[in-house]
């Protein structure tokens, strides 16, 4: 098996967005794309019939409005020798896109689930659900919005309707109820930069509420510890401002989003992310 090519989130994704959005399409001639895996997440949709996807070291023959989603450690190419023509959505993901988008939709979602599977979590779209999201895809690259947040936004709305295929697919049970609104509402004071190095007695004052409460209200609804929420959004933070170039010392950094030890922070970043801070941040530097 040859080596294969690291892609990098700065040289395929718009950073403003979080995203970049690709219609391909070719014929046989192409022959195979390069054997590649890449820093970032991917979600491609099939539009025309039989490409042969090779990933992890198996081949899958995807018939026409196949979504699958392409995680970091994946390995994988295309070849279309056999296709006269072929065609498909590409959608690239930051890290922190997937990560604010998965916290969004928090328990009831399978997220660790598609992320851990051995191979990337595919769904056979209707061919109704396939034309909606192509319409949808099209109406938001092609219209000249007024701002670049507005086109995020509505990018990441539908990229919840693409997610919720998925549920179809890898159903899990007990699923949850929804966050009330006052832990939707003190998540959001969490992303708040102000909000980061606070202590975890200030941070339960954040919510209004008792700290055994709140420590089982998150784990209820977002399956993790208190320590492993508050934790997760310090290395959103983090990972955000090392793509984004802005993080130029890593020990100001760690202290920054809340860290007190910078052994620990390195241990957990790297756990999170596969890579140590230091390396991520090479990654994605220009």
């Amino acid at each position: 098996m040859s080596v294969p090519k690291l892609l990098y989130s700065k040289d395929e994704i718009d950073f403003e967005l979080g995203y970049r959005y690709r219609y391909i399409y070719g014929s046989a001639s192409v022959g195979k794309s390069i054997l590649h895996t890449h820093d970032y997440y991917e979600i491609f949709i099939t539009v025309s019939d039989n490409i042969l996807h090779l990933v992890n070291n198996s081949s899958v023959l995807l018939p026409k409005n196949t979504c699958v989603f392409i995680r970091p450690n994946d390995i994988h190419h295309y070849d279309f020798s056999d296709n006269n023509d072929f065609g498909y959505i590409n959608i690239t993901l930051s890290v922190q896109t997937i990560t604010e988008l998965f916290t969004y939709l928090s328990s009831g979602f399978p997220a660790e689930k598609l992320i851990s599977e051995k191979m990337p979590p595919s769904v056979t779209l209707t061919e109704k659900e396939a034309s909606d999201i192509f319409n949808t895809l099209r109406l938001i690259d092609t219209t000249n919005w007024d701002n670049q947040k507005t086109k995020k936004l509505k990018m990441r709305i539908a990229l919840i309707g693409i997610f919720e295929k998925f549920i179809r697919v890898n159903v899990i049970d007990n699923i949850s109820l929804s966050p009330p609104s006052w832990l939707l509402e003190f998540t959001k004071k969490m992303y708040r930069e102000e909000n980061l190095n606070k202590s975890a007695d200030e941070i339960v004052k954040l919510s209004d509420k008792s700290r055994a409460y709140l420590s089982r209200s998150v784990k209820k609804y977002y399956n993790k510890t208190f320590s492993e929420f508050v934790n997760d959004i310090r290395l959103d933070y983090a990972s955000n401002r090392l793509e984004s170039g802005n993080a130029y010392s890593i020990i100001d950094l760690c202290y920054e989003c809340g860290f007190n030890n910078l052994g620990y922070f390195y241990r957990l970043f790297s756990k999170k992310y596969g890579v140590p801070p230091k390396k991520f941040q090479n990654l994605n530097s220009n």
